[in-house]
């Protein structure tokens, strides 16, 4: 809860954001402070790892950043993915991830500052997309047939990785942005320890499913 009251107090002073949107799943409403009408906040029971692109959907702007609790990113780092974006269409992410030669999850994908690097995963710590790539997610998991659970290693953003790229024919791209890591102490994988395996699994299904739909457009 302190991560989200920093972020807040410092993305409501971004010129660059017109709206803040915080899907809080917790046991207890979010006591959040802030003196904007930027800051929209949502208290739900625990609907899983899709409220963020649920959230994303109910989004004023075309132009959306998703964000984990446990990083602060500057303004001018939020620009520039932002104009990334628009001018490839690509996902653009701060990390991602790379099948291993052998078909497991997951070699990391981390830029140094400037670079940039296509990969097959993009990573949720913090990603710029589109409004209207957004519901390609929803259709893609409900073809997946998975039913994605923190314990069994998440896989929310390797399925809108695949599903973004069968909407768009562009691979995720990580750039190299500044970004500050704040706690995380209460993330999943603290929580649950290595995910690897699992995660595997998610991502084995995903390609198949992209691959199925890529062949049926053929």
């Amino acid at each position: 809860e302190e991560n989200v009251a920093l972020i807040i107090s410092k993305y409501s002073k971004y010129d660059c954001f017109g709206e803040i949107i915080v899907w809080h799943n917790g046991l207890k409403p979010l006591p959040l402070k802030y003196d904007t009408n930027k800051v929209r906040v949502i208290n739900s029971d625990d609907m899983g790892l899709s409220s963020r692109y649920a959230a994303a959907l109910l989004a004023k702007s075309e132009t959306i950043f998703l964000h984990d609790d446990d990083l602060l990113v500057p303004e001018d780092t939020f620009v520039k993915m932002a104009h990334k974006h628009r001018e490839t269409l690509a996902t653009i992410s701060i990390e991602g991830k790379n099948p291993y030669p052998d078909g497991t999850y997951g070699m990391p994908v981390k830029p140094k500052n400037g670079e940039e690097i296509t990969c097959e995963i993009h990573l949720n710590r913090c990603i710029c997309t589109s409004r209207s790539i957004l519901p390609s997610y929803f259709s893609f998991l409900y073809q997946t047939g998975l039913s994605l659970d923190p314990k069994g290693g998440g896989g929310e953003d390797m399925v809108y990785s695949y599903a973004a790229r069968l909407a768009t024919g562009n691979l995720p791209i990580a750039v190299g942005f500044q970004f500050k890591n704040m706690d995380r102490q209460e993330a999943i994988s603290s929580r649950f320890g290595n995910q690897h395996k699992n995660r595997s699994t998610i991502m084995n299904i995903c390609q198949e499913v992209f691959k199925r739909e890529v062949n049926k457009n053929v």
